[in-house]
């Protein structure tokens, strides 16, 4: 946490995550976003940080309206939720950051499970490893 703000979930951010054996996704929707280029480059921009949409439109150099519709589906699988960032001047900001540091998908009889289970730790280092092995 930075001494600039502090972080505090958004009440619409959806259910607290549990465990990673009590959490699962659409692997489907999962492999669908994961292999579009503005997602794997949204999450490259957000890393291990929280930031806000215009942010991370600015960093990545995609337009607002798309980061938006690409955030909104990482946040309806899971892999992004949205933090509260309130400055020291009061102000408060929606931003987003990833949600866990691993997503692991069980081949079964050489077909991709039904479903991914993810690791809820705060460490973001997934975002790294999706840009990398999905390039």
């Amino acid at each position: 946490m930075s001494n600039s703000h502090h972080h505090v979930p958004a009440k619409n951010a959806g259910p607290e995550p549990s465990n990673a054996a009590d959490q699962s996704i659409d692997t489907e929707e999962l492999l669908a976003l994961l292999g579009d280029e503005y997602t794997r480059k949204i999450l490259s921009t957000v890393g291990e940080e929280s930031l806000p949409a215009r942010e991370i439109a600015n960093r990545s150099e995609i337009s607002r309206a798309t980061v938006y519709r690409r955030i909104n589906r990482l946040e309806d699988v899971g892999v992004v939720e949205e933090v509260m960032s309130i400055h020291p001047e009061g102000q408060h900001r929606r931003e987003f950051r990833i949600a866990h540091d691993r997503i692991e998908l069980s081949l079964v009889d050489r077909e991709v499970s039904d479903q991914a289970d993810l690791d809820s730790s705060q460490n973001n280092s997934v975002s790294n490893q999706i840009t990398h092995t999905l390039q």
